[in-house]
């Protein structure tokens, strides 16, 4: 029988024990006869639900709520974009990397977030890169308190600080704050 491990601890002495493989255990108590009854459930592997695109290309993101849908388009990436005024220019040894996003709520729900925490680029490398509150010259950013009632759109830029010689490769969006299971990512050439 496979056993997994169990420690817990009171505010009177820590409990050990083996859990079963079926996930039951009881532990016996000491004097007040304290009892602790767990069932262990092994989470399933996520499954991949990436859906890859290009520049121009829509997709629709579900969130965690299965009617909060979101048709979105990468409309254009700016990969040395120019910061809109003097508090919005990339550090030394960096740059700019702005995407414009037209997004469409497509369901049921009123779509309520801030795009720009379920944002990240990716360089060939593979290393991830956050989006910022900058504004670039480009255009006008996304609200990062965006609201969309079932049918209506939204468009704007999100901006990224990345090292001048990183070579953007894609980005990736999932709604929820980027809690949702489903993303998206666009292929940038």
């Amino acid at each position: 029988m496979m056993e997994r491990s169990l420690a817990w601890t009171s505010s009177r002495r820590p409990v050990r024990g083996q859990v079963p493989a079926d996930g039951l255990h009881q532990v016996p108590g000491d004097r007040g006869e304290l009892r602790l009854s767990c069932r262990l459930i092994a989470a399933a592997p996520a499954k991949d639900t990436t859906q890859q695109a290009k520049v121009g290309d829509q997709i629709t993101l579900t969130g965690m709520d299965g009617g909060l849908k979101v048709a979105v388009t990468l409309v254009k990436a700016v990969r040395d974009a120019k910061g809109k005024d003097m508090f919005s220019q990339a550090a030394k040894g960096k740059r700019l990397f702005a995407v414009q996003l037209a997004l469409k709520n497509v369901g049921t729900e009123t779509y309520q977030d801030s795009p720009s925490n379920g944002a990240l680029v990716f360089d060939a490398d593979d290393q991830q890169y956050n989006a910022d509150f900058r504004e670039v010259a480009a255009g006008p950013s996304l609200s990062s308190s965006l609201k969309l009632a079932p049918g209506r759109s939204g468009r704007g830029f999100l901006v990224f600080e990345v090292p001048a010689k990183a070579k953007v490769t894609r980005f990736q969006l999932a709604l929820d704050s980027g809690f949702a299971d489903q993303s998206g990512e666009w292929l940038l050439k």
